[in-house]
């Protein structure tokens, strides 16, 4: 998975990766890594998973919160940043 020379890089671990069922969010973190929540699959469809691009824009958004709470400036740059990451390898 491209994400963890990711993780590796800025020392971060996941505890628990769990797929979650709601209809309003898409991802959770909890702890700084502890424990990440990822919804997988369509609210109108349970069959149906979100595209995979999006999962992982989720996940990367899930672990920016391993460094920043809330979503201020220094959230989103890092987000961003973790994109750029990812996205070059």
């Amino acid at each position: 998975m491209k994400v963890r020379p990711i993780m590796i890089a800025y020392g971060w671990k996941v505890g628990s990766l769990e797929e979650m069922t709601t209809e309003n969010l898409y991802g959770l973190n909890f702890d700084h890594g502890k424990r990440i929540l990822l919804r997988l699959r369509s609210n109108y469809d349970q069959t149906q998973f979100l595209p995979f691009g999006m999962i992982m824009d989720t996940m990367l958004h899930e672990l920016a919160h391993n460094a920043h709470n809330g979503h201020g400036d220094s959230f989103y740059r890092t987000w961003d940043k973790l994109r750029e990451e990812y996205y070059s390898l």
